[in-house]
């Protein structure tokens, strides 16, 4: 059960269908989150409703893309996406998004 006033959350080795059945939306205080080895092939369409989030870690996961509503991360001051599967075109895309992020391929 996830709690309302969690700051931090790791949840690892799950499936993006289990996480999309997460209410990520009810942890309006949520600043961290580890998701590093989850096989994840996607990003969660519901984690881009947290915008408090200030480090998020996907490394180890599968993911190609990342949602074009990325930037609702607005505080966001830490990414690591290493070890997943994104093309040159899609690491120019997310660098271009925020220039105060610091992102890790």
């Amino acid at each position: 059960m996830l709690k309302d006033d969690s700051s931090l959350l790791k949840l690892s080795e799950h499936t993006s269908s289990f996480l999309d059945s997460l209410k990520f939306h009810k942890l309006k205080k949520l600043s961290t989150l580890n998701l590093r080895e989850n096989s994840l092939d996607y990003l969660p369409f519901n984690l881009t409703k947290l915008n408090k989030i200030e480090y998020l870690n996907l490394n180890k996961n599968s993911i190609e893309k990342t949602p074009n509503n990325l930037d609702g991360f607005s505080r966001l001051k830490y990414l690591d996406l290493r070890n997943n599967f994104f093309d040159k075109t899609e690491k120019e895309r997310i660098n271009s998004i925020s220039t105060e992020t610091e992102i890790l391929f």
